[in-house]
């Protein structure tokens, strides 16, 4: 299971970075500062020092020079200059930290007032970026609108977005022609489908066919439905895309659940499968009918038809999940290829077809959220509707 990994803003990042680069330069700057200080302090201490000692050396001179009873009482003056020398080198001390001190909130400061100048010229200039984030998020393909990005005079927003628009105009004439294309070919295929059905009815008919002309033209009955389905699926899923959420509405999914249990009921005792239900009453969802309909009818189809041999089909209704689980193959399904259209199972002899493709598509337009899993020798599908 892959975790999401955390993302960070632009302007997180970029604030953060300054930040930590400011505060290693005031860390440096500071020491610096504090050495440069000592350094200086400790050198006029120093000089004091040296002129102090130079002072009493030509007193004791000529101190030598003079009468017994004149002679200067030297020891006393010593000791107030070595007092007055602590006082001075205590004073350059305090000096010293206070300049620290002052130096320090000064820094600290100018980072408060640079940070707070930095986010806001950074939000001011990043604005037209997060405006532009903001209509690529509102941005439906299904729509065929080119959106209209707001009036910026940076030149890399302009470029940007004049690719945008560029990229956007190419994929929604793409998008168009695919569109055109699969609803003529759709449309073009759906005639000569019903004519061959229809020739195929009129020849089944008739009473000179011999057994292996019946077997022959059953096949192509056989086909011909299948063609017509997978022609009427890949229309169907065409169009979901540009359904609108207007065409919402409360559904009372209970209802519909046991309504598509119905229709698929004939297929169910075909195949002599056993049905077990647990159908919560009075379910309901903000939902277009025809796709939940769809939703339904795809996965009891697909846990009818890749069933095994009286098996067993469990469905599951609560008020935010539809579960529904059949026996099969004693083999977990590649979750990554389910989903595709006309995914080829190697352990069947035949693929999912797109019923699992419009269930996915289904969900996606809906936000419903699709999960396989295989718990119990069963096979689950479980749609969240809170997704």
């Amino acid at each position: 299971m892959k975790t999401k990994k955390r993302t960070k803003s632009l302007l997180w990042l970029v604030l953060s970075q300054f930040a930590i680069a400011t505060v290693v330069v005031m860390v440096v700057s500071t020491k610096f500062f504090h050495q440069t200080v000592e350094d200086k302090l400790q050198e006029d201490l120093y000089s004091m020092m040296i002129e102090r000692e130079a002072w009493l050396k030509q007193l004791e001179d000529l101190n030598n020079t003079l009468p017994n009873d004149q002679k200067i009482i030297i020891s006393g003056l010593q000791d107030q200059q070595q007092e007055r020398y602590k006082k001075m080198e205590e004073l350059d001390r305090e000096i010293g930290n206070g300049l620290l001190r002052q130096f320090i909130i000064v820094l600290a400061l100018i980072f408060i007032s640079l940070l707070i100048i930095l986010q806001v010229l950074s939000r001011r200039s990043l604005k037209p970026f997060n405006k532009t984030l903001q209509i690529l998020d509102g941005f439906s393909i299904a729509e065929e609108k080119l959106p209209k990005f707001d009036y910026t005079n940076v030149k890399e927003f302009v470029h940007l977005h004049l690719s945008l628009e560029k990229m956007f105009r190419h994929s929604i004439s793409l998008y168009q022609s695919q569109k055109e294309f699969t609803e003529n070919a759709s449309h073009e295929l759906h005639t000569p489908l019903a004519i061959m059905r229809t020739q195929l009815d009129l020849l089944i008919q008739q009473p000179d066919l011999t057994k292996k002309q019946s077997e022959i033209v059953s096949s192509l009955y056989h086909n011909i439905g299948h063609l017509t389905r997978l022609n009427k699926n890949l229309l169907f899923l065409a169009n979901i895309e540009h359904r609108s959420n207007e065409e919402l509405e409360l559904i009372h999914v209970s209802e519909l659940v046991e309504g598509a249990l119905v229709n698929v009921q004939a297929l169910q005792k075909k195949n002599k499968l056993d049905v077990i239900t647990h159908i919560e009453p009075d379910c309901f969802i903000r939902s277009n009918r025809v796709l939940l309909f769809s939703m339904v009818t795809n996965l009891l189809s697909n846990a009818i038809r890749y069933n095994c041999p009286k098996g067993n089909i469990t469905i599951i209704l609560k008020k935010t999940t539809l579960i529904v689980s059949n026996t099969g193959q004693n083999k977990k399904l590649d979750e990554e290829l389910i989903f595709h259209r006309f995914n080829k199972n190697h352990e069947l002899s035949k693929g999912f077809g797109l019923g699992l493709s419009i269930v996915e598509k289904i969900c996606v337009f809906h936000g419903w959220k699709i999960k396989y899993s295989f718990k119990n020798q069963q096979h689950v599908f479980m749609v969240s509707f809170n997704s």
